[in-house]
């Protein structure tokens, strides 16, 4: 869990980090858990393995899930009357829960919801890890609680550890997360060899793990040995401390200041080292878990800091400028010019050819000719199914002609590769991103616009402005046009979603009327449907009146209301001169059929009654009725067996 998280010292080297205090103390019982044993502690916080206590954490588990929009409000009997977040809505579900009795019917159902959405814990028997910040301060606990959102936003992946709760002891947060019982890759590589095939096997399953978070928009920022966790079957990662949105939150506070160095230099890309070498996204985790699987498969950091500080030690003191290995570390990092000091087979010559490009290639400096994550986890996957490890090369160490032209060989391929994938890649954002634009520059409903221009915002990600300015400039007007919005656009999803269905509701009953077979359906169910619809559109307009918001955002949902409950009335006239229209069609085709085609005319006897007994029971319809039984039926033996 450790990682510099600050400026690196520019004078003396970092000297032992003193043992701080326990931020619980272990054994003592708190709210709904009970800590049983430090895990780890590192810069960010401590980590704890704790017994959660079921009865006492069903409340808080369902409240927190409720508020944060996991959950439906209807489990403790809230139907729609607030929007979510509204301050009166949180009171309200509050107050709910914290009145329910555990011998209530509505405590077990929510107990049953727990046990329901958390599997894992359940077969784990309640124990969990608790993660606590190791600082009060302002700026340590807003990048906890973004490690919070980044995990509670990343869902459950099986290459992830998992998001249960997240709580408060006093005045400092708690992150409750599964208990995975394992070992980190720095223990794993210091404990035995790790062959190659098992390598690729976690390379692969970390690619995942990546892949997922970055279609969340989360960028980790922080892949290292000790961030990565195996218990010899699964692999996962962890430590979101340093997570960053791969897009740009509204209204979040920003943590990290524009000159301030993130990461563990010996893991960190170039462009978190120099923000001048370009912007930190999905290949800047790839480079990370390059870096890692170069020391899973050597057994030796790429840059290990024992090497730099004995090189320091060598120089004349007067040449020395900082006498922390890391800032050496850093300054060799940002030099593009320079490769890396290491390639894998310079340590393992039996490795196979293709993993060492697979490493080497996620590694390169230059982001143009790294991997992206989809193409790196694209490539892992099809060296697993053709078995590479199998086919190892010889035992003799290569020789320094022969790693020139793998070196040479692997950078023109990839370039090669990339450029390909690259002009691909901008096709199809080109395409999207187009699309995308000239849906939202016609769509009149604000919402949808948002999502729109949300989903074009992830397409133009991936086109560089300076060939793509015209589309970018389209995009950004009308974001800009949507700015000072967000909030209010917000808050009317959930009305919108309704007045959506009552909508379709609407739409589905015209189109039964007007079906070819609307006679097969009683006009009582008809009404009933109609009566029901028109009772949901007139609470639901009242609730939207009440919103407030502005005409730009409710206004088209309420105009669409009122007109729906404007012609509801009407729908009974119309399905009246529907079904009289049907029947005396029907009735002179049978008048026409009697004579020359009797088994036509006994379907159409067939049809008319069925038509007749699901219509309003009138004088016209029985005498119609009667008639058919008296002068068709016999005629057609239609009685008869």
């Amino acid at each position: 869990m450790d990682s510099v998280r600050q400026d690196v010292p520019k004078s003396d080297p970092p000297a032992r980090r003193e043992r701080v205090p326990l931020p619980l103390r272990i054994g003592e019982r708190y709210d709904y858990f009970t800590p049983l044993e430090p895990i780890a502690q590192g810069g960010m916080g401590t980590l704890f393995k704790i017994k959660i206590h079921r009865d006492d954490f069903v409340t808080p588990y369902i409240l927190g899930h409720i508020l944060s929009g996991d959950l439906s409000a209807t489990l403790v009997g809230i139907h729609g009357r607030y929007l979510l977040h509204e301050p009166e809505f949180e009171e309200e579900v509050g107050r709910r829960i914290g009145a329910v009795d555990r011998r209530s019917f509505l405590f077990q159902r929510m107990l049953s919801e727990l046990e329901t959405r958390e599997p894992r814990l359940v077969e784990a028997g309640w124990i969990a890890a608790a993660k606590v910040p190791r600082h009060e301060d302002a700026v340590a606990t807003s990048r906890f609680l973004r490690e919070v959102r980044s995990l509670h936003n990343m869902g459950d992946h099986p290459n992830i550890v998992k998001y249960i709760s997240c709580g408060q002891v006093g005045e400092r947060p708690v992150l409750i997360t599964e208990y995975f019982p394992s070992m980190d890759l720095a223990e794993r590589i210091a404990q035995a060899p790790v062959s190659a095939e098992s390598s690729l096997r976690i390379f692969t399953a970390v690619l995942r793990a990546l892949h997922h978070a970055h279609g969340k928009g989360i960028l980790h920022r922080d892949v290292k040995p000790s961030n990565v966790l195996t218990d010899g079957d699964q692999i996962k990662i962890t430590d979101f401390g340093l997570a960053k949105p791969l897009f740009p939150e509204v209204g979040r506070t920003q943590v990290t200041m524009a000159d301030q160095i993130v990461g563990t230099p010996a893991y960190m890309a170039p462009e978190q080292a120099d923000a001048r070498l370009g912007a930190v996204g999905e290949w800047t985790d790839v480079y990370q878990l390059g870096i890692t699987m170069f020391e899973l498969v050597t057994r030796r950091p790429m840059y290990d800091e024992d090497e730099y500080r004995a090189r320091l030690d060598r120089m004349p003191p007067d040449e020395v400028k900082d006498a922390d290995p890391r800032r050496l570390i850093l300054e060799e990092v940002q030099d593009r010019a320079r490769e890396h000091p290491h390639f894998p087979r310079d340590f393992d010559p039996t490795l196979p050819d293709e993993l060492e490009k697979l490493i080497m290639t996620a590694c390169q400096k230059h982001i143009l000719e790294r991997y992206t994550c989809e193409l790196a986890l694209e490539h892992a996957e099809e060296l697993l199914r053709n078995k590479v490890f199998a086919h190892a090369e010889p035992t003799l160490a290569p020789s320094e002609e022969r790693k020139r032209e793998s070196r040479t060989t692997l950078i023109l391929s990839a370039s090669e590769a990339m450029l390909a994938r690259h002009a691909f890649a901008e096709a199809e954002a080109y395409e999207r991103g187009l699309s995308l634009l000239g849906r939202a520059e016609n769509e009149s409903d604000v919402i949808a616009l948002a999502d729109l221009v949300e989903e074009a915002g992830k397409a133009l990600a991936r086109l560089p402005r300076a060939k793509f300015g015209v589309l970018h400039a389209r995009h950004e007007a009308l974001a800009k046009g949507l700015e000072g919005e967000r909030d209010d656009i917000e808050a009317f999803r959930p009305n919108r979603k309704i007045a959506l269905e009552i909508a379709s509701g609407y739409e589905a009953l015209l189109a039964l009327i007007e079906s070819e077979r609307f006679f097969e359906t009683p006009v009582s169910a008809i009404r009933s449907k109609a009566s029901a619809l028109r009772a949901r559109a007139a609470q639901h307009l009242e609730r939207v009146r009440r919103t407030g918001l502005p005409e730009r955002i409710a206004g088209r949902w309420q105009r669409q209301l009122e007109s729906i409950l404007h012609e509801l009335p009407r729908l009974d006239d119309t399905l009246a001169a529907r079904k009289a229209a049907f029947i005396r069609k029907k009735k002179e085709e049978l008048d026409r059929a009697i004579e020359r085609n009797p088994n036509e005319a006994a379907m159409i006897v067939l049809t008319l009654r069925r038509a007749l007994e699901n219509a309003d029971p009138g004088d016209w319809g029985r005498a119609l009725l009667a008639e058919i039984e008296r002068d068709y039926v016999p005629r057609l033996k239609l009685g008869e067996s």
